[in-house]
């Protein structure tokens, strides 16, 4: 992985963590040094990322921080594409204009050679009979742990 990629990982990571991540952790997770990750996160410091840390605790995020608009590779594309089309025919009339127009909203920020690949997807959902409707009501008690609800 280019260190620029492990940059903008590293930033994603923090943002979705709910608690401080410790150096060793995000140095397993990416398959470096402790080295390595001290100097990343200096450098995102410097580039204004508000990161801060304390040591035996781990590093933090200031939630209110965003970053610039991602770029998706072909395959991202079409794991989207599909993940919109399933909520699209599976759910609710209310929910699948909400996939409906984040899916908009990706597109528009898509490159000319990655909207050619968006007309060009195969993959695809079947239509479902019966809509689920879309109530969402849950605790996310442990954010490692995929979870699934309806």
């Amino acid at each position: 992985m280019r260190k620029a990629e492990r940059l903008n990982e590293i930033v994603h990571l923090l943002r979705r963590m709910h608690h401080a991540v410790t150096a060793n952790s995000l140095a397993e997770k990416f398959e470096v040094s402790l080295r390595t990750i001290y100097r990343d996160i200096d450098d995102l410091k410097y580039a204004g990322v508000p990161i801060s840390g304390e040591a035996g605790v781990g590093y933090v995020i200031d939630k209110r921080y965003h970053l610039p608009p991602i770029m998706f590779d072909a395959d991202e594309i079409e794991a989207i594409a599909l993940g919109v089309n399933m909520v699209r025919n599976w759910t609710d009339e209310q929910f699948a204009d909400k996939a409906a127009s984040a899916y908009q909203k990706i597109q528009a920020t898509l490159s000319p050679k990655l909207l050619r690949e968006l007309a060009q997807i195969t993959t695809f959902s079947a239509p479902s009979h019966y809509k689920i409707p879309w109530n969402v009501s849950f605790t996310v008690s442990d954010q490692n742990r995929p979870f699934f609800f309806y």
